[in-house]
């Protein structure tokens, strides 16, 4: 994300409202194949297949006042949802580390198991210190990959209003990953311990004053930094003047670490924030969607394309896509309810309920 900066794609502030600032210490290029690095380079500021998309959204209903006032948050406010990742650079490190794993001998100790992308060793190995390297590289293009597409969302928005990304005062709300293995610190039975924490379809849910949640304030002066300016995770736009969800007086160390739940195109999509019973009993996770409830193939005879995006429409969600074909995967039935699961998150105390969304616009890469 760094390098976003420099290149004058992001705003120096927009790396105080990301995970990590925006950067894996750990990354080591060395560990990147020559394959992976060429899959990726192509692919900077894609949003990729899949689960993967831009929204515009508006904001329908506030749960926490606070919290929601802490992100500039108000009803009827348009917001914008990005989901994207590494993308082929990110998946060929995989298909590389599970292939050394599979050959390598010292790994034979671990753990046989059914679905050789299961793979694993152990984390002190050579291969497994090579993957969470390479693994850091696929994050920091992810952040980068994101940071693009903020920049070119934020170009599309000035140039329909006749203005600047400057003028339209478009900020980063916050950026945070999912599908990420992360050495962290926790208390383990009263003790503090560091731990390689896995999440798989889930999302990091720090609570408030944790020093990893941001502190540093938006200024026009950070900003000044960078030549050209980003758009961002999520923005907003009322009174068809661009706002932000982040204001120049707040930071989030009162209220917690923002957490982003993705709908599915016709369904509601949240903002909560981490609490403090997360980090006592899921290592500070929790939800990054609903989850599936019918698989991808299954989805092709339950659902007809035409008529989803009819039905969408219908319900006022026009629906871009670059594969029609497999805009039926992401049929908003062939998900759990993503309003029960983040209930149940909340209910937990795994996260708190701040803000609902309402899909207007779906781009599906």
């Amino acid at each position: 994300m760094h390098w976003c900066v420099r290149e004058g794609y992001a705003w120096a502030e927009d790396i105080f409202q990301c995970e990590e600032e925006g950067a894996l210490q750990n990354a080591n290029p060395e560990k990147v194949s020559a394959r992976a690095k060429k899959r990726g380079s192509s692919q900077l500021g894609t949003l990729g297949a899949g689960n993967h998309y831009c929204e515009i959204q508006v904001v329908d209903k506030i749960f926490d006042q606070s919290a929601a006032s802490a992100m500039n948050l108000t009803p009827d406010q348009i917001v914008i949802m990005v989901h994207s990742g590494s993308r082929g650079l990110g998946h060929q490190i995989a298909t590389d580390s599970i292939l050394t794993i599979d050959s390598d001998t010292a790994c034979t100790d671990t753990t046989s198991v059914p679905n050789r992308e299961l793979s694993c060793t152990r984390i002190q190995s050579e291969a497994g210190q090579s993957y969470l390297q390479a693994m850091a590289c696929a994050g920091n293009f992810a952040w980068a990959n994101r940071t693009y597409l903020h920049h070119l969302i934020r170009q599309a928005f000035a140039q329909v209003f006749t203005t600047t990304p400057d003028d339209l005062d478009m900020h980063l709300v916050y950026d945070v990953s999912h599908n990420i293995a992360k050495v962290e610190q926790h208390t383990v039975d009263g003790y503090p311990r560091t731990l390689l924490v896995h999440r798989k379809g889930a999302t990091r849910s720090f609570p408030p004053f944790h020093p990893a949640v941001p502190v540093r304030q938006c200024s026009r002066s950070l900003r000044s930094a960078a030549p050209t300016h980003v758009c961002v995770l999520l923005v907003f736009l009322p009174r068809l003047r661009m706002h932000v969800l982040h204001s120049s007086q707040v930071a989030y160390q009162s209220v917690g670490q923002p957490v982003l739940v993705g709908g599915s195109m016709g369904t509601n999509s949240f903002v909560m924030v981490g609490t403090d019973t997360a980090m006592a009993e899921t290592f500070g996770t929790t939800c990054h969607g609903a989850g599936r409830a019918v698989s991808r193939h299954s989805s092709h005879s339950l659902v007809h394309h035409d008529e989803l995006v009819q039905r969408l429409q219908g319900q006022g969600v026009t629906v871009c896509t670059a594969c029609p074909k497999a805009l039926v995967e992401e049929a908003p039935e062939v998900y759990k309810d993503v309003s029960e699961v983040v209930q149940v998150c909340h209910d937990a105390g795994l996260s708190k309920l701040v803000a609902r969304t309402r899909p207007l616009v779906v781009i599906k890469g």
